[in-house]
């Protein structure tokens, strides 16, 4: 997924990234403000900068690989 692919998605609360992906981009959930819930697969290994800029995420599920 590119580079802020999911900027300014406004309606988005949930993201459950799938198993296999090893790595998100830079700003691909900033300024999903009401983003609030998200789920981390066993592969992710790399998180890119401000990826989730956003106030209102109140839980993540990380693997130990990040």
């Amino acid at each position: 997924m590119g580079k802020e692919a999911f900027a300014y998605c406004n309606n988005l609360t949930t993201v459950s990234i799938n198993e296999g992906l090893e790595e998100l981009s830079e700003g691909i959930f900033r300024g999903c403000d009401v983003l609030e819930e998200v789920n981390f697969p066993n592969s992710l290994i790399k998180i890119g900068q401000q990826a989730f800029y956003a106030r209102d995420i109140k839980t993540a599920y990380l693997s130990p690989n990040v």
